[in-house]
Order: structure tokens, then sequence, then C-alpha cells
């Protein structure tokens, strides 16, 4: 779970690595919880995902590959969290993102369902409010087959439709990319995203398979934007 340190009382310490200062209140102390699985078929998994999380349950819950037709996912019961955004597959099987967003949250959806293509991006958005800060979580899934160029091309479109200088972006998601090495992919990831002030956190291995091939490996990847000059 990776969370966002919205207030910090000037003599409060960090707690841990995962915990970033965005902007500082004199007295309280407010996390912004964000929480990305790839799931891998949500069904019958959601109260397997809640008793992982307890007690310390986030404000948003970011999947990918829930491998759920739209009815589904609608009727897919995750107790406190209500749907926020999604996309699913129309043509091929599996796969596809949701974002489930606290009860305790008030949200708008974005629709970005035109820029989504099969394999190459699956992505879906939201904004929220929260303490001083309106915040973008984006959730995203590329397939290992699909094409990274179309990829790059559509995140950047919508990074430009979406952004303004008072807006936090979090992007979080599976984009099947060995973030550990140094690539073309990489770099060209990480040059689409720098004029965005977006910077990758995840410096270790999420997941990977047995026996341990590193060019299969895959890579969760997440991002947010640390500035918070007003």
């Amino acid at each position: 779970m990776w969370k966002m340190m919205l207030t910090l009382n000037s003599h409060a310490k960090k707690k841990d690595a995962n915990y970033y200062k965005v902007n500082q209140i004199n007295k309280c102390t407010v996390y912004f919880k964000t929480f990305h699985q790839n799931i891998r078929g949500v069904g019958k998994k959601a109260g397997e995902l809640l008793s992982h999380l307890h007690p310390d349950f986030p404000h948003v819950l970011c999947l990918t590959e829930h491998h759920q037709k739209y009815l589904q996912l609608e009727k897919a019961h995750i107790e406190n969290y209500k749907l926020g955004a999604h996309y699913c597959r129309q043509i091929h099987e599996k796969d596809g993102v949701a974002i489930f967003v606290h009860n305790s949250l008030d949200f708008s959806n974005i629709d970005i369902a035109q820029h989504c293509k099969e394999q190459d991006i699956e992505i879906c958005a939201l904004k929220l409010s929260f303490g001083t800060l309106n915040i973008c979580v984006l959730t995203l899934y590329r397939a290992p087959s699909g094409n990274f160029c179309n990829f790059l091309l559509k995140l950047d479109t919508i990074l430009q439709s979406l952004y303004t200088s008072m807006l936090n972006f979090i992007i979080c998601g599976d984009i099947n990319i060995n973030y550990l090495n140094e690539s073309k992919n990489k770099n060209l990831l990480d040059n689409l995203l720098l004029p965005y002030n977006l910077t990758s956190i995840i410096n270790f291995p999420t997941r990977v398979k047995i026996p341990l091939l590193l060019q299969k490996i895959t890579y969760l990847l997440m991002y947010f934007n640390l500035k918070v000059t007003r």
C-alpha cells in the first residue's frame, strides 16, 4: 500500500519509506492511501483482499485484470467501497481495470474510454478532493503483447487532456516493463512522464514468475505528482 501524506505535524517523522510528504499543516496528520493489486479475477476474491488489507484500509483500490464484464463488475461487492471508474474488454477475454473508492469519499468519474485499446492500453480515471488537494487517480494495464508505441501515444494524449497545475496525479497499474533494468521502453516512458512532474516510486519486483526469467518478470509501476507549490 502506498500512502500520500497530506498534512504533517512539524515535529512528526516519517513512519516508513512509503510515506510521502506533500503538504503541511501544523497540528493534524492525514494520509491518503492508495492500493493497487493485479487481482487476476475479482470474482470471489473481495473478501480475501479486504482481509489482507485489514485494519489499514486504503481510500482507493486500484485493480487490474479484474476479468469481468461491466454488469458483473457493477455487482461486485467490496464492503465499504463503491465502483468509481472502470474499463471492461469487449473483444478479448479477461483483463480490464477498475477503481473502487471508499464510501467516505466523493468523487467524479472521468470518461477516457475512447482512448482505450484492448491489450495496448486499458485505463480508467476519476477525480476526488482530499484535504486541500485535488487528486486524479488513473489505473492502467498494458498486456505484454500490446503495442508499446500506441500505449505511449494514448497515455500522453490522456495526460495532456487532464493536466492542470492544480491537479495531483496518481497513476498505478501493470504495464509489463522490467523497471529494475535500463531499457528503451523504460526510458521512453520516463521521458513522457517527466514534463508532468511524474516520477516512478517502485524500485523492487512486485511479482516474479517461477522459474525466475528476468525478461518475463512483471513489475507494477506507480507514479504520482509530488509538486504542491501553489
